[in-house]
């Protein structure tokens, strides 16, 4: 993708460290906000900061689309806190006791708090985004319910998910909240953007986003050396799913039937059944099937990002370039040729 001249000059210029800086700090203010029991748990959940990928593309799309600053700052902060709660709660779905190299608020604080925690925060997004106008509130909510039933589609499927319901799951839980930052902006400034665009960019950028988190999982701290924890506990995985469809019918049913009892359990079904599996997964040619869907997701998505207008081209360049980045130190064949003969 190449942007017209006078855009990469403008986003290149842009000091995104005062932006930062003044998204934190209101932020702070949900935290300082927050009831009694909430600000010491909202206070440490905030101060890891991450990529703050979603705020920025929510301050760029609304300020470009002619928002005045201290609203466009309003805009992103809440985008931040609906993507917060999303980790919150995604931690307690998944009983993750990491994340950003630190401890969840599930692993600190336990599920009940760490849910009242996620819960506040959608309450105070929906406040802050209801500033903003009607739009903003509406657009705000709509995502919250398709990422919430998204989700809630990695609980309810039987056995272990094929590679289409698999893309399917990626999409609904993970694009709306990438392409809320744009879409929202739009709708509360009422600047005409080609949403349907939008939002094919996004759901492949969002598959992309899902398979480089599958892959980071699949090689984990141990590399190949130990198996993951997404076959562990059987949850959804890009390599995983390669795999499973790979399979013919009656180790594909059995596969199936395990993974069914694992989640079932909530907890490994044994170190037998795990490593039997983990050797078949690291022996077929799943990995490099994923990362093949995952070069077409990106190439679909580059496509689809240049489709787009300038000025939307503008506000997606630097989570289009993270994720170019993020591709490059998957090194895809190199890495597989490195693990698999080793």
């Amino acid at each position: 993708m190449t942007l017209p001249g006078h855009m990469q000059e403008q986003r290149t210029t842009q000091d995104f460290s005062e932006i930062r800086a003044r998204i934190s700090a209101r932020l702070g203010q949900a935290t300082a906000n927050a009831p009694e029991a909430l600000r010491e748990i909202s206070a440490a959940h905030l101060a890891t900061e991450g990529k703050r990928l979603r705020g920025e593309m929510a301050f760029q799309a609304a300020t470009l689309f002619g928002a005045h600053f201290d609203r466009a700052i309003t805009w992103a902060a809440a985008v931040e806190l609906i993507h917060s709660a999303s980790l919150v709660h995604d931690d307690v779905c998944d009983r993750d006791i990491e994340r950003r190299g630190q401890e969840t608020v599930f692993s600190l604080y336990g599920e009940a708090l760490a849910v009242c925690l996620g819960d506040y925060y959608i309450a105070t997004a929906v406040r802050m985004s209801a500033l903003l106008g009607d739009q903003a509130a509406l657009q705000l909510c709509d995502c919250v319910a398709r990422s919430t039933g998204g989700q809630a589609l990695e609980f309810t499927i039987a056995g272990y998910p094929s590679w289409g319901r698999y893309c399917e799951i990626a999409v609904e839980k993970t694009s709306p909240l990438l392409s809320l930052p744009v879409t929202g902006a739009a709708g509360f400034t009422n600047h005409s953007v080609d949403r349907k665009s939008v939002e094919a960019y996004f759901a492949n950028a969002a598959t992309c986003f899902q398979i480089i988190n599958d892959l980071d999982n699949f090689f984990g701290s141990q590399g190949l050396a130990a198996p993951c924890s997404d076959l562990a506990f059987c949850r959804p995985n890009a390599v995983i799913s390669s795999f499973r469809d790979s399979l013919q019918a009656p180790q594909q049913s059995r596969f199936d039937q395990w993974s069914e009892q694992t989640r079932a359990a909530r907890q490994s079904c044994g170190p037998t059944g795990i490593l039997e599996w983990w050797q078949s997964i690291r022996q077929s040619p799943a990995l490099a099937h994923t990362v093949q869907r995952l070069l077409f997701h990106f190439n679909t998505a580059n496509s689809e990002l240049n489709r787009l207008t300038p000025e939307v081209q503008c506000v997606l360049s630097k989570f289009h370039g993270w994720l170019d980045s993020e591709l490059e130190k998957v090194n895809a064949s190199a890495l597989i040729r490195k693990e698999l003969n080793s």
